[in-house]
């Protein structure tokens, strides 16, 4: 489990090893500036469920700590054989869904200093999600929707 204290008081706060954990064993180090190197490009996919909620927190305090760009998709199902006017009735049901969510996002980000961008897709999220992490050269991907699965 990764060591989430964030405290710049102490350098050992920013370098822990595996013996420092009760589980672990060795003396490999763990390099906190490296991986917040690699988040400088977060994108969060999201439904607007709990789950999407709470992977936002994550995504937007690891932006804080690594000062990267966080770019939030909000993903909506995409009707099975869409005419037109289904379509469009997604893309009204989509953006009433998110737009005043993603406009006090974007607005609390810009009074703490992140970069955010948002925007809107239908479709499979999990397609979005790799299509877009390839597209926008993402770092990092967090994911937070409810998908029910007939596995």
């Amino acid at each position: 489990m990764w060591d989430t204290d964030t405290s710049s008081s102490s350098q050992e706060s920013e370098r822990k090893t595996h013996s420092d954990h009760p589980a672990g064993e060795g003396t490999r180090t763990i390099d906190r500036s490296a991986i917040q190197a690699s988040c400088k490009k977060i994108m969060l996919t999201c439904d607007g469920s709990s789950f999407a909620e709470k992977a936002f927190q994550v995504a937007r305090k690891i932006a804080q700590e690594s000062s990267g760009r966080l770019l939030i998709i909000g993903v909506a199902p995409l009707p099975p054989n869409p005419g037109i006017t289904d379509l469009e009735n997604s893309i009204d049901q989509a953006r009433e869904r998110f737009s005043r969510k993603f406009y006090k996002i974007r607005l609390d980000g810009m009074n703490e200093g992140l970069q955010i961008e948002t925007m809107l897709a239908l479709g499979d999220a999990d397609e979005l999600t790799w299509r877009n992490a390839e597209r926008f050269h993402a770092g990092l991907l967090v994911t937070g929707y409810a998908k029910a699965r007939a596995d």
